[in-house]
């Protein structure tokens, strides 16, 4: 049975089409979860390859973010373990801090490229003890 369509149905099959194209389709439909910027205490922090910092937040969660070159000069060289760790003049200060839980798409060694983590998108140092 062969369907004969008005030229207007045409051009709606063909705009569909295009619309479910593999192209289209294909692509990388996962966004990453932005959360707003939010006040959290600075625990601890370091690394190895890759830095992170421990994050605890007004509900006393414990959030591990990564900085991919967020952060700033916090960290110091320790022999010993052959990595870096948080200055101890940062353990405990107040920041503000934007974190986005996303794929970790090859950024950090060891996880695999699908696993979600938590990635620093901004972060704000604002008081010292």
């Amino acid at each position: 049975m062969i369907h004969q369509y008005p030229k207007n149905g045409s051009i709606l099959l063909f705009s569909l089409a295009i619309g479910f194209s593999p192209a289209v389709s294909s692509a990388d439909v996962t966004t990453p979860r932005a959360a707003d910027i939010k006040a959290y205490t600075l625990v601890s922090g370091g690394g190895i390859d890759d830095l992170s910092v421990q994050l605890k937040d007004i509900k006393n969660r414990d959030i591990n973010a990564y900085c991919v070159q967020h952060c700033g000069n916090w960290f110091v060289f320790n022999p010993a373990s052959d990595g870096y760790s948080l200055k101890k003049k940062y353990q405990g200060a107040k920041v503000w801090a934007s974190l986005s839980y996303e794929q970790n798409r090859d950024r950090i060694a060891g996880p695999s490229a699908d696993e979600e983590l938590f990635f620093i998108k901004k972060i704000k140092i604002e008081s010292i003890h």
